[in-house]
């Protein structure tokens, strides 16, 4: 699934430490147990998120439309700030999302760290650890910008400046210097091979083990009215307004 490079988080997650986890099991069935235990936990927890699908979505138009007040600021931006504006405003919808979707995410991760049976399978629970610090890393990210227009209007007032910008990105810019041990994706792509090999929905459940705590691109631009700051900064991916 493609990522904007400014706007994953799992891709800033790669260089780090990845915590510890308890010792292994040593038969299969505990093995496969383990595996139904966190497959059905994850199945049950996006059903949850697809019964949520319509708030989130409403949450989403609700940021698209205060936007278009400071269209103009957008618009005057000089070139060398679009992409930096591209990533502010994609962090800005990505959090209208995670407004609905935070409270479901960390009810999963503590499901998943409550069980016993896979505590006991390293594999499974050091992916649970893996999203447990992915979420801190998150509410980082789809926090940074909760009104964007009061952002660009404090840059654009401050001369689009070098110096402005590090304001503007201060949200997001710096904040995994000394993150809280976030987690390494790996552990996550381990325990889908996991999912896949020994539950009997695996399949599923490691597809939505794969997104982690991520609002995938598909989520965040959807849309079903016009969003012109969206068209200017990400012309790809939206059709021209009408006039």
């Amino acid at each position: 699934m493609r990522r904007l490079a400014c706007c994953t988080i799992t891709a800033a997650l790669l260089a780090l430490v990845p915590a510890t986890a308890g010792a292994a099991t040593t038969t299969r069935a505990d093995r496969v147990a383990a595996a139904d235990t966190f497959a059905k936990r994850t199945l049950s927890f996006e059903k949850k998120r697809l019964d949520a699908q319509k708030r989130a979505r409403a949450a989403l138009q609700t940021r698209r439309t205060a936007a278009q007040a400071c269209l103009p600021v957008f618009r005057s931006a000089p070139a060398n700030r679009r992409e930096d504006l591209r990533t502010m405003y994609f962090q800005h919808l990505s959090g209208a999302l995670w407004s609905v979707d935070a409270p479901l995410v960390r009810s999963w991760i503590v499901d998943l760290r409550r069980s016993g049976r896979i505590d006991r399978f390293p594999t499974l629970a050091r992916a649970a650890d893996a999203l447990r610090r992915q979420y801190a890393v998150a509410n980082i990210f789809y926090k940074a910008y909760p009104d964007i227009c009061a952002t660009v209007n404090n840059w654009q007032h401050s001369g689009w400046t070098d110096e402005a910008r590090k304001t503007a990105l201060a949200g997001i810019v710096g904040k995994l210097d000394d993150p809280p041990r976030s987690g390494d994706p790996r552990l996550l792509d381990r325990a889908v091979t996991a999912l896949r090999r020994d539950a009997r929905n695996g399949l599923t459940a490691g597809k939505i083990l794969d997104i982690g705590v991520d609002e995938p691109d598909e989520r965040v631009h959807f849309h079903t009215a016009c969003d012109a700051v969206a068209q200017l900064l990400f012309p790809e991916e939206y059709p021209d307004c009408a006039p």
